[in-house]
C-alpha cells in the first residue's frame, strides 16, 4: 500500500550552466562543461524523496500521446528518470512529453526556468481517469498529494478527491501560479486539508502581507488543517487552527548552489515527518525547511539528501531556532 500517492507535474529537467547577464531575448554563452539532464517537476521531486526515506509512494504522470503514432520528442527522457520508480504513465498530452530547462549562473546560485509543459488532450482524460481509479481501488494513502496543478489538469486532480472522500487520507493541495491567478484554485480549497503555497502562489490567494494571527484566520475560515508559505531567505510561515509560527532561514554552513525545488523539499519534508510518526507540527515544520535548506546545496530540487542528514541538521539547529508567533511578513518574493 502506497503511503503517499503524487500527481501530475514530472518532467525531465535540463540543467545549463551559463557564463554573464542572461537578459530577455539575449542568449548567453553556455558552460558545455556542465550540462545535465536530470528527473524535475514538484511531484516527481515529492515521490523521489517520500520513496528514499522508506516510504511507498506511487506516482502519476501524463507522458505524450500522438493518434498516428510518430515519435514522443522528450519520451525517452521521461522514461529514463522514471526508470525503477512506482510509476504510472497517463498518456495525456498532445504528442510530447513535458520538460523544463533552467539556465544556472556559473556564479552563484537562482536562474530561469524556462518550461514546455504541452496541454492535456482532454478527449484522453476519461481513459486516464480510469487508470487512475483502477490503481487506486485497492490503496489507502495517508496522504493525496496534487502539486503543481494547471487548469487542464483539474479533472485529474478531482478524480484524487474522489478516492479521498472515499477513505481517510489528507488531501494536500500546491497549486500552480497560473491556477492560483485564474481564481480556479479557490474551488479545490474546500477539499484541501493542507495547503502549501509558495511566495507569488500567496500573494494572489494572501494579497502581499499579513499577520500570522491573519494567516490563521485564512487557515480557519477555509477548514484547512494547515497552510504553509515558503519564501526563501525570509523563512517558512505556518498556520494551523491552533498555532502559527515562523522558522527563519535555518543557521547551516553549506553553500546555497541551486534553490530550485526547495519548495517542493519543504512539502515532502514534513509529510515524511509526518508519516515517520512525528505528531507536532513545529517538529515536522523544522524538519521540512530542513529538508529545503540541504537539497539547496545541490543541483535539481531532485537531488534530495538522505532523511538520516536532515534529521541530524533539524536536531542541530533545533536549540537556536526561534519560533516567532507574532508580526506580519510579506509575501512578495
Amino acid at each position: 500500500m502506497a503511503g503517499i500517492v503524487v500527481g501530475f507535474s514530472a518532467n525531465p529537467e535540463e540543467h545549463v550552466v551559463f557564463e554573464g547577464s542572461l537578459p530577455e531575448g539575449v542568449t548567453a554563452r553556455v558552460n558545455h562543461d556542465f550540462y545535465d539532464v536530470r528527473g524535475g517537476g514538484s511531484s516527481f521531486n515529492i515521490h523521489k524523496a517520500v520513496a528514499g526515506a522508506g516510504i511507498a509512494s506511487m506516482l502519476f504522470v501524463p507522458v505524450g500521446y500522438s493518434p498516428d503514432g510518430k515519435l514522443d520528442f522528450n519520451r525517452e527522457q521521461m522514461d529514463h528518470i522514471l526508470s525503477g520508480m512506482s510509476a504510472i504513465r497517463l498518456p495525456l498530452r498532445d504528442r510530447h512529453s513535458s520538460r523544463a530547462t533552467i539556465l544556472c549562473p556559473v556564479d552563484g546560485p537562482g536562474g530561469r526556468i524556462l518550461a514546455h509543459k504541452p496541454p492535456i488532450l482532454q478527449d484522453r482524460v476519461p481513459e486516464a481517469v480510469e487508470k487512475i481509479c483502477g490503481h487506486l481501488r485497492n490503496q489507502e494513502p495517508e496522504f493525496l498529494v496534487m502539486t503543481g496543478i494547471m487548469e487542464d489538469e483539474l479533472p485529474l486532480a478531482r478524480t484524487f478527491i474522489e478516492h479521498g472522500k472515499d477513505g481517510e487520507g489528507r488531501m494536500v493541495f500546491a497549486p500552480h501560479a497560473s491556477l492560483v491567478k485564474s481564481g480556479k484554485a479557490r474551488e479545490l480549497l474546500p477539499m484541501a486539508n493542507y495547503l502549501f503555497l509558495s511566495a507569488i502562489e500567496s500573494q494572489e490567494l494572501l494579497g502581499k502581507g499579513m499577520t500570522l494571527q491573519e494567516l490563521q484566520g485564512f487557515c480557519r475560515e477555509h477548514g484547512l488543517e494547515l497552510v504553509s508559505v515558503s519564501n526563501g531567505k525570509r523563512g517558512l510561515w505556518i498556520a494551523t487552527p491552533e498555532d502559527a509560527f515562523r522558522i527563519p532561514e535555518l543557521p547551516f554552513d553549506g553553500t546555497i548552489i541551486d534553490p530550485t525545488g526547495a519548495g517542493d523539499a519543504v512539502i515532502s519534508g514534513m509529510l515524511i515527518s509526518f508519516l515517520k510518526g512525528h505528531n507536532s507540527v513545529r517538529t515536522a515544520a523544522l524538519q521540512g525547511a530542513a529538508h529545503a535548506r540541504l537539497v539547496c546545496t545541490k543541483i535539481g530540487g531532485s537531488s534530495v539528501p538522505s532523511w538520516d542528514k536532515v534529521e541530524q541538521l533539524a536536531d542541530a539547529v533545533r536549540s537556536v531556532v526561534k519560533f516567532d508567533t507574532n508580526g506580519s511578513f510579506s509575501t512578495s518574493p
